[in-house]
């Protein structure tokens, strides 16, 4: 089964066979070479519609999947980030895990300045990932009007695997 059905971005019926090929085909993760940290994701127009991100990458040599979105057919009020290793052998390898969620310009947040989350070990795919999802205020996307894009929102996200 889709690991991200819960998700209400891309509904998937039938067997997943090869999980890191059917994210990348059918939801279109792409492959990084490293974890963000103080990374942008950014709105192009809004909340109006669903907005997703999804990546790949390899942390000492497990494969680590994220999905940074907001749709507002699952929450209006909260964005979210699901991170999940592609199997449970590799959750294992990967131990603890925190993601850092902040605006990008605090002044255009409603005040809110920081939210983390951090699971001792990384879920994985054939775990109920929706239930250790980070769900954060879509407050904390903050207005872009300072770099000239008036419709963008932004939020800044790290995500680290402990040591």
């Amino acid at each position: 089964r889709c690991p991200l059905r819960w998700a209400g971005i891309r509904q998937w019926q039938g067997h997943v066979r090869d999980i890191r090929e059917h994210l990348i085909n059918y939801h279109h993760f792409v492959c990084k070479k490293k974890l963000p940290v103080k990374k942008h994701f950014c709105t192009s127009s809004g909340f109006e519609g669903p907005r997703q991100w999804g990546h790949l990458v390899s942390v000492r040599g497990q494969t680590l999947a994220y999905l940074i979105g907001y749709n507002p057919s699952v929450s209006k009020t909260h964005g979210f980030v699901s991170i999940f290793a592609l199997t449970q052998t590799e959750a294992q390898a990967l131990g603890p895990l925190s993601v850092t969620i902040t605006p990008v310009v605090p002044k255009h947040s409603a005040g809110l300045s920081l939210a983390k989350f951090s699971w001792s070990e990384v879920p994985h795919a054939n775990s109920d990932v929706e239930q250790v999802a980070a769900w954060f205020p879509i407050k904390m996307f903050s207005g872009r009007l300072d770099e000239g894009k008036p419709h963008e929102r932004a939020v800044e996200i790290t995500i680290q695997v402990e040591k």
